[in-house]
């Protein structure tokens, strides 16, 4: 699931929608933090999901980076909320560190 496909329901206002479509997330790709806090309400659910969206996140551009991976267009349509890159294109590796790097130029 993509972080757009979240941002979708947010902008309609469709709250019940986007809460359906969270829990369908934690259930599909956060099931551990269900058996880790059983009987838990949704609601904290959620926000453990969160953190840990946060968390895979940062590590999946910190690793892209760690490799001179060069992502043009990271964003909401090519990340998926369980912390993987869904676009390939366009990128580039950097072979050598050159602060103002760009291939797209």
């Amino acid at each position: 699931l993509r972080f757009g496909q979240m941002e979708i329901f947010w902008e309609r206002g469709e709250v019940d929608l986007l809460r359906e479509l969270g829990a369908h997330s934690l259930h599909r790709e956060f099931s551990h933090l269900l058996v880790q806090h059983p009987g838990e309400p949704l609601s904290k659910q959620m926000v453990r999901m969160f953190h840990e969206i946060c968390e895979r996140q940062a590590v999946l551009v910190a690793e892209w980076i760690r490799v001179g991976y060069c992502q043009g267009n990271m964003n909401s349509d090519n990340s998926a909320l369980g912390g993987l890159t869904l676009d390939y294109g366009p990128f580039a590796f950097m072979e050598k560190f050159i602060p103002l790097y760009n291939p797209w130029v």
